[in-house]
């Protein structure tokens, strides 16, 4: 069980690198529709939207699979579960993210009904073109699309 996280006066959960997860956790992210493009070869890729930052204040929302773990359920299945509709699922491990000066954070959702999600975490920083295209290397499917591929 991790640490709750800091809180900004309005309650909203402020950007840190939660030291309760571990460089070798994994870092789950929901694939929809949206991160897919056209490869050039009749097929289709992962987008760099796949790890695009939409704010400072709001990063890239991810699940903890240690902490899916820890409540002893299937993180394969917990990841695919809506909202969003996923129809895949990629997989960091948290290293990813801090070997490029990313924080990455514990930040659970409770007080929205339709989308609980005690396992949320966000990714903060400055996330580069450069950044995003190392960290698309390190990517493992974890719910595989067929006929998807990861750019390395």
């Amino acid at each position: 069980m991790l640490s709750l996280p800091p809180r900004d006066a309005d309650g909203n959960v402020t950007p840190h690198d939660h030291d309760g997860i571990h460089d070798t956790d994994g870092i789950l992210r929901k694939v929809t529709e949206h991160h897919l493009v056209p490869d050039g070869k009749g097929g289709r890729r992962l987008s760099s939207l796949l790890l695009k930052i939409s704010s400072p204040t709001t990063g890239i929302s991810v699940d903890l699979e240690q902490l899916i773990l820890d409540d002893g359920l299937d993180p394969q299945v917990q990841i695919m579960l809506p909202p969003p509709a996923a129809i895949g699922a990629v997989r960091f491990i948290a290293r990813d993210f801090r070997q490029e000066t990313l924080m990455i954070g514990f930040d659970p959702i409770y007080d929205d009904p339709i989308r609980v999600n005690p396992y949320h975490g966000q990714i903060w920083g400055d996330m580069t073109q450069g950044k995003i295209k190392r960290l698309l290397r390190q990517a493992q499917w974890f719910v595989e699309i067929s006929d998807v591929m990861i750019p390395r």
